[in-house]
């Protein structure tokens, strides 16, 4: 007897259009197929394809709805989060099943030191203590706890120079880099999928080639993947394209370009020059991915928005002190405003700048305004960058913002590009609505939706079955997973159901806690942990069945 079946419903199997491999081939894609689970694993044959297909405890009509492979988040900051909204209500009801964490430098292990403190200061608030410090450690810790969605972990390379060499603009010694390169070994061998950098944030900024390449080799040994965020998406794009590109051909190690992107005006023009470069590479033997979020702007703390790289050594506490020297203070606005162009643009600037998060509680009038309508409303007499400055040292540096800096004609063009996998560049929360705590980037709701519904099936950019194998069988392979992300009998049983013709993104930058239309059904592991509820949205079963995955080469 089955668990559950789907009866009726129109198959994706997650393959590539053109890929014709596997126990479904690409000629059924959309076709009404009854399918199955059993024991936590999909079960697809010929008896499900009789007349009398076999009894389940529950039968579902799809009706049908799509259905696919759970989706997959390739670049995801969940980390922690994971241990303290074990529901994932914005990415469960978006449709996802598994995501990699640690991207951007930005892992959870090791933390010691000043790094341990940084990353306390920033989650007490939502009652998470950080009592583990190596990865072991993180991993029991996350063995110990439900979690909604499964979760594999990239080794942050921030995080480590943080914990070994603390928030200092320096070279590491000798000494300290045998000690990141031992925890690099450790990890791979404890089942991390590679490692991240985050090369515009301190301190992993500080970070030299040569450092990066020594770390970076040992990833390529295990058969990891190294995901860069580069050290510029903006003015210096070309020469961090550079360093990332020379880093992949060094050390033959898969690669993944994260969230590709070109920011700012003056920049746009330059995602031409990313995909010859990117063909050119992979003509040469790399073996090269990328991946991007379905919107227009970025989200990240707003200290790293506003101020220059060698302004953010010391960690918060030295920018803080930065910000509250007069003489300091003055020579960065100057900076910011010749480095952004402010003085031609006018306050434009300032109005694409959007504060999203504060640690705060007494700041929470500044969530979901633009430093513009911050500096009105805070009384600094109009200056956008004295009321930002000021907001960052309440904050303690803490300030998250949205920053609005790209093209909708490169978003358009990168989406389709056939190596670029999407991916929401966001965590999980666990309330929706009004109830959420802050005031997030909407595509921590939104990112699969807004690729199936506005692109896929709205504008045409790409097909249904390309905009699906982006979420699911593409990271699945770039991950090495071997049992998910494709419809396959035997595999793990993460699938979604949704309706092609409604969904949506129903998230937007004022209203962002918005969970997607036409999802219908979630399946983690074989348990449901999303169904209707009869208004074209999902509803949370409150199930936890997702794994910490390990990579196994």
């Amino acid at each position: 007897m089955l668990d559950i079946r789907f009866d009726n419903a129109r198959l994706f199997t997650g393959d590539a259009p053109d890929d014709a491999s596997g126990k479904v081939p690409v000629a059924a894609q959309g076709e009404t197929r009854t399918v199955g689970v059993r024991d936590g694993r999909i079960v697809l044959n010929d008896t499900l394809c009789s007349d009398t297909p076999p009894d389940a405890r529950r039968v579902i009509d799809a009706n049908g709805a799509a259905l696919c492979p759970g989706f997959i988040d390739i670049h995801a900051h969940s980390d922690y989060a994971a241990l303290y909204a074990p529901t994932a209500l914005s990415k469960v009801l978006a449709g996802y099943t598994t995501e990699l964490n640690g991207n951007c430098g930005m892992g959870a292990f090791p933390l010691q030191g000043p790094m341990l403190d940084y990353r306390q200061a920033e989650y007490a608030p939502y009652g998470l203590t950080i009592d583990w410090h190596t990865v072991d450690e993180y991993f029991d810790r996350c063995a110990a706890r439900p979690m909604a969605l499964n979760q594999g972990l990239l080794l942050g390379q921030g995080t480590l120079r943080g914990s070994i060499c603390g928030f200092d603009n320096r070279p590491a010694t000798a000494e300290e880099k045998r000690a990141m390169r031992d925890h690099v070994v450790h990890a791979m061998e404890r089942g991390c999928y590679g490692m991240s950098t985050g090369l515009v944030y301190a301190p992993g900024s500080f970070a030299s080639r040569g450092e990066i390449l020594l770390l970076a080799e040992i990833v390529a040994h295990y058969g990891g993947l190294y995901a860069s965020h580069l050290r510029s998406e903006s003015d210096t794009l070309s020469e961090a394209l550079d360093e990332f590109l020379s880093v992949c051909e060094h050390t033959l190690c898969r690669a993944q370009y994260s969230h590709i992107k070109a920011a700012g005006p003056r920049n746009w023009h330059k995602v031409k020059e990313v995909r010859q470069r990117m063909d050119a590479a992979r003509a040469r033997g790399v073996e090269l991915y990328g991946d991007r979020y379905p919107y227009n702007a970025s989200c990240t703390d707003l200290a790293t928005i506003l101020l220059p790289n060698d302004a953010l050594s010391g960690g918060p506490a030295a920018i803080v002190e930065r910000l509250r020297d007069r003489d300091t203070r003055a020579e960065l606005k100057r900076r910011i405003i010749e480095r952004e162009q402010i003085d031609v643009d006018g306050p434009g600037w300032y109005d694409r700048v959007m504060i999203s998060a504060v640690h705060d509680p007494a700041l929470r009038p500044a969530e979901g305004r633009t430093l513009a309508k911050w500096a009105a409303q805070s009384n600094h007499e109009g200056d956008p960058l004295d009321a930002a400055f000021d907001l960052v040292i309440t904050d303690g540096a803490l300030t998250y913002a949205i920053h609005f800096s790209m093209s909708d004609e490169n978003l358009r063009e990168i989406l389709s590009w056939s190596d670029v996998m999407i991916g929401s560049d966001a965590c999980i929360r666990d309330k929706v609505g009004d109830a959420c705590d802050d005031h997030p980037h909407p595509r921590a709701f939104g990112t699969p939706a807004r690729v199936l519904g506005q692109f896929a099936r709205d504008a045409g950019l790409i097909d249904l079955v390309t905009a699906i194998h982006k979420q699911t069988g593409m990271p699945a392979d770039v991950m090495r997973l071997k049992n998910r992300g494709r419809i396959r009998n035997g595999y793990a049983a993460d699938l979604v159901v949704f309706d092609p013709d409604t969904i949506a993104d129903r998230a937007t930058y004022e209203s962002p806690a918005q969970t997607p239309a036409g999802i219908k059904w979630v399946i983690i592991n074989g348990t449901v942990v999303a169904e209707p509820n009869g208004d074209n949205t999902a509803s949370p079963t409150g199930k936890t069945p997702g794994q910490l995955l390990k990579f196994r080469g």
